[in-house]
């Protein structure tokens, strides 16, 4: 935790003298800084729960599994569209150099003989999609640290014009939909597919 805090500090400091430096208004800054300490907290597993849950805090976490790293995935997306122009060009910097390095390993794996990398490492509709697995053994390395979902949804927004519809005439928003949907507590999930959409997550008809 002492790290974590260390590290998180000095991210979010960095950033903060770049913009004084940058010469920002001062509420803009404000504004900025606010919202990238969010998305730092976010980003390293440190999801904000709701005020009324935050004295709970201890008794979640032995009912859930981490629920404020379960929290900041949920987060984490609505951060990019979130404070001012000045964080989400930041945000959105950050999560393409997170998605360039995790694609950067995967393809310096080809050049190795101890990893194997097949074809659905780098399919986006492959559950094995930015996972790759050690030659001779059953160990399998996923470099995405949680953000496997995330990075799929930009990969499928990203290659979507170049493509052509799949069986399911699915575009971009459709993608967008199912990874919202993706996040619903099972609960939620059920009345949004009754009572919503009228068809579950694979797209079959609920009527």
């Amino acid at each position: 935790t002492a790290y974590l805090n260390h590290l998180r500090f000095h991210i979010i400091k960095s950033t903060h003298l770049k913009w004084v430096k940058d010469d920002l208004d001062e509420d803009e800054l404000e504004i900025a800084t606010r919202q990238f300490i969010k998305f730092v907290n976010h980003a390293s597993g440190r999801g904000g729960l709701p005020a009324k849950l935050e004295d709970y805090a201890p008794v979640l976490t032995t009912i859930f599994y981490s629920p404020r790293l379960n929290t900041s995935r949920v987060q984490l997306p609505f951060d990019l569209v979130k404070g001012n122009k000045y964080s989400r060009l930041m945000i959105a910097k950050d999560l393409l150099a997170g998605y360039g390095t995790m694609a950067t390993v995967l393809t310096l794996a080809f050049a190795s003989d101890f990893i194997d990398v097949d074809r659905s490492t780098f399919d986006k509709d492959s559950p094995n999609f930015g996972v790759i697995k050690l030659v001779g053994g059953r160990t399998r390395v996923d470099f995405s640290a949680g953000f496997k979902p995330l990075y799929k949804l930009i990969a499928k927004i990203a290659m979507n014009p170049f493509e052509e519809p799949d069986a399911y005439g699915q575009d971009s928003i459709d993608d967008l939909s199912r990874f919202l949907r993706g996040k619903l507590s099972p609960q939620m999930a059920l009345l949004n597919d009754y009572f919503l959409t009228r068809e579950d997550f694979y797209g079959a008809d609920m009527r």
